[in-house]
């Protein structure tokens, strides 16, 4: 772009994309969630390289809760990807892991 005398903002406009693109692939890779479900509250656990934050939802704001193992990944049925939503009185749909 450079040898082309493209404005300054194009470069860095598709260098941050490309960074983002690395972050999201290196936290697919390695970002860990953990979902807990019982009669005392819904915890999501949410980490990266060890840190991360966590929720908790009480029983009384979840009204549903769904689960969706497999799916399709690049044309493929697999069979190793799962999701789990959580419907909360208060909020729009949650989806987790």
């Amino acid at each position: 772009m450079f040898a082309l005398d493209a404005p300054i903002f194009f470069p860095i406009l598709f260098s941050a994309f490309g960074l983002l693109i690395v972050v999201i692939g290196i936290d697919w890779m390695i970002g860990r969630s953990i979902v807990r479900a019982d009669r005392a509250a819904l915890s999501i656990r949410r980490t990266w390289l060890g840190y991360g934050s966590s929720r908790t939802i009480a029983p009384k704001d979840i009204t549903t809760i769904t689960t969706s193992i497999g799916g399709v990944q690049n044309g493929v049925r697999c069979t190793t990807s799962s999701s789990a939503a959580a419907r909360r009185s208060s909020a729009p749909r949650s989806t987790f892991v």
